[in-house]
């Protein structure tokens, strides 16, 4: 994403994946996809490390249920919902003083209607670890953020 100058202001980097939504598993890619994607372009950043596998110490700092606004066509949390459920756990007064530089985040299970998510973040410095965990304690996104000062 560029601003009106021109400069970088956003880069991403998705990876997907295609489920058979009867078995709810994942299935190859038809060969039609995988031609279709971008052909001769460096990733903008390079994969970072696997962010580390559970939940951080302590409490959940945000929790809710799964609603029917959160879903998408699949009947489970949109991606985006999750990515705001996980941010939402970093300390508004941490927030007002940083700004967010990078995320990757890692998507592990659904989210579906009805359940109780909690979203977990440990701050060591400008990294934040993020777990958001499912009300029977499977852990849906795990990842990790870097921050800048303001």
């Amino acid at each position: 994403i560029e601003d009106s100058s021109g400069r970088t202001v956003a880069e991403g980097l998705s990876t997907w994946l295609l489920i058979q939504l009867a078995a709810r598993k994942p299935a190859r890619m038809p060969k039609e996809v995988l031609e279709f994607a971008v052909k001769g372009k460096a990733a903008p950043f390079a994969p970072g490390a696997d962010p580390a596998a559970g939940k951080p110490a302590g409490e959940p700092r945000w929790s809710a249920p799964v609603s029917w606004t959160d879903l998408d066509i699949n009947g489970h949390a949109t991606f985006v919902r999750l990515v705001e459920w996980t941010l939402g756990a970093a300390p508004h007064e941490f927030c007002a003083r940083n700004r967010l530089a990078s995320m990757v985040l890692k998507f592990e299970q659904e989210a579906l209607p009805g359940e109780e998510v909690s979203a977990w973040m440990e701050l060591n410095g400008g990294r934040g670890s993020h777990a958001l965990t499912r009300g029977d304690g499977g852990v849906a996104v795990r990842g990790w953020t870097v921050w800048e000062a303001l």
